[in-house]
């Protein structure tokens, strides 16, 4: 039996080596604790990998940017965000299908 594992970090990191902009693009966490580091460039937020989502955690920058603290969003789903100001054609993405955050939740594919 033969099992095929794609290692999406390494990929992007022989991409960065290849094109010379090595140490230039930005890693994405791919774990719990890679995503809790402490980062002064993005806001992060974590949220439970099943639905409904709750999100479990925030970094300093992304409770700045929102105004909530951490407290506030924990246990929260990120709808919270979405307010009377929000603009409702800011989800449509040009060229894109609609994204039905309700149909993604039940795994169904945005495209």
């Amino acid at each position: 039996s033969l099992e095929m594992v794609y290692d999406a970090m390494g990929f992007m990191q022989q991409i960065g080596r290849a094109s010379g902009n090595e140490g230039v693009a930005d890693i994405i966490p791919n774990s719990l604790e890679m995503s809790l580091q402490p980062h002064s460039l993005d806001a992060r937020v974590i949220t439970a990998a099943k639905p409904p989502f709750a999100i479990v955690s925030t970094n300093a920058l992304f409770t700045k940017m929102t105004k909530y603290t951490q407290m506030e969003m924990e246990m929260k789903s990120l709808s919270i965000l979405e307010g009377k100001r929000t603009d409702p054609d800011a989800k449509v993405r040009q060229g894109k299908p609609k994204h039905d955050f309700a149909s993604v939740a039940t795994g169904k594919s945005a495209c």
